[in-house]
């Protein structure tokens, strides 16, 4: 069916001469790797008998392509590394005879030979010959996945992968996902001096601010002192959220304005607060009022008003509700009415919707919690953030609706992370040959 497709689309590879013309070394990676070529009586260039106990392992980083590797080269066994090409004489074009890091490789693996290569020390370094143990067909595969104008490219074949390979694959990109996700809270707590409290404040903030006003709001996160916060009343705190956010260096457009900025005046001085945000640097274009800054500043100061330190109130959670409790706090009555200081809303504002909530679990708290697990290794945290994935409606997107299309389930918010990063990091990028789905479609070349 594939080669069908193919001979449709008018692939340039059908002749040996244009495979070679097209072939690269990632694929070769990946025969190499998963061993996916004709391996009965495998011979050296050098006539010597070739047996494979192990490929290796690949390397991501520089020197050989391939650690690790046990072969067994005529009567010798050898174990060391493994260097890739699509043509023997690349090893020297690569300039690795220069390299000492590639002193000690034991097999070089070639799509043609074209030339013997020598070690520092004269001798032949053994060669092995894919050229004629490749089926075409498996590279035509190869080539029409990675030319495919289609934002999925194995669309086409995707029915014929075992549902237990695609859910497999799908649930490895949900712990890939959250695992990125959760070094990206590590590496913002080196910022915030290891202090748990201020990174989920800063975590938190960004995630209100989506990426509109994620930045100003992170800004304003990090200048905020919490602890000195946690000691006001609800009042006190909207003054110093609006305050430092920079909605009261103006003239008052109203009574609660000027009375939130006379409040705001007095702790300044009593905290010796003099850097603040200014209101141009908030962004409304194109936001529904629902998600304007100050709605979004107003829904904050609700939050902080029932809990300042969030974080252990996170940890501590030990369901789902207790987390939507907290965030779906009530805003002041003022705000249920305005969508801006003397601008009224013609529609009640209140807390956060339902979306931004899940969005706000998804993406901060569950990352925040796999992280906190790491740190303390008490793997319960990770799996309670998980569990949690697990009661959130799915996200609806225009990438989870092309996976459902096809047939691909998305049930809740875990799966949804799954299929993004799949999506993502696979998908969009053409990186068929580092995912089991794809690996599966080779293989049935």
């Amino acid at each position: 069916m594939l080669n069908t497709l193919i001979q449709q689309e008018t692939s340039p590879v059908h002749t040996s001469e244009a495979i070679f013309n097209h072939m690269d070394e990632r694929f070769l990676h990946y025969v190499w790797r998963f061993q996916q070529f004709d391996a009965d009586n495998l011979s050296s260039t050098q006539d010597e008998s070739v047996a494979i106990f192990h490929p290796g392992f690949l390397n991501e980083h520089s020197g050989p392509d391939f650690s690790e590797a046990r072969v067994k080269i005529g009567a010798m066994e050898w174990a060391g590394q493994v260097e890739i090409h699509l043509r023997s004489s690349d090893w020297l074009r690569h300039g690795h005879q220069a390299d000492a890091a590639y002193g000690n490789v034991i097999l070089h693996v070639v799509y043609e030979h074209d030339k013997n290569i020598q070690n520092k020390d004269g001798s032949t370094i053994p060669t092995l010959e894919l050229k004629q143990r490749i089926h075409p067909d498996q590279f035509r595969t190869y080539y029409y996945l990675q030319h495919r104008h289609t934002d999925i490219a194995c669309e086409s074949q995707l029915s014929t992968v075992p549902n237990i390979t695609v859910a497999s694959m799908v649930d490895r990109m949900v712990m890939e996902r959250m695992e990125q996700k959760a070094q990206v809270v590590t590496t913002g707590l080196k910022t915030n001096q290891n202090d748990w409290e201020q990174a989920s404040f800063r975590l938190l903030c960004k995630a209100l601010g989506m990426k509109t006003n994620a930045d100003p709001f992170d800004a304003f996160a990090s200048a905020m002192p919490l602890n000195k916060l946690a000691k006001q009343n609800p009042f006190q705190k909207e003054a110093m959220i609006f305050g430092l956010a920079g909605f009261l260096d103006e003239v008052p457009a109203d009574p609660y304005q000027a009375s939130l900025q006379k409040e705001f005046t007095h702790l300044a001085k009593k905290w010796g607060i003099s850097s603040r945000l200014s209101r141009h640097h908030w962004k409304y274009a194109r936001l529904r009022p629902g998600n304007f800054p100050t709605i979004r500043l107003a829904q904050l100061s609700g939050i902080l008003s029932q809990e300042t330190h969030l974080f252990g109130r996170f940890v501590a959670a030990k369901n789902l509700q207790e987390v939507k409790n907290l965030l779906f706090a009530p805003i002041s009555d003022y705000w249920t009415q305005h969508y801006d200081f003397a601008k009224t809303s013609k529609r009640p504002i209140s807390h956060l919707g339902e979306t931004t909530l899940a969005s706000i679990i998804i993406n901060t708290i569950a990352p925040l919690l796999i992280a906190y697990s790491h740190a303390i290794d008490d793997r319960h945290l990770a799996e309670k953030a998980i569990s949690w994935l697990e009661m959130i409606k799915p996200e609806n997107n225009n990438i989870t609706r092309s996976w459902q299309a096809l047939g691909i389930d998305n049930g809740n918010a875990l799966q949804s992370q799954g299929l993004l990063q799949l999506y993502k990091a696979y998908c969009s990028r053409k990186r068929c040959l580092h995912c089991s789905i794809g690996n599966k479609i080779l293989a049935q070349s």
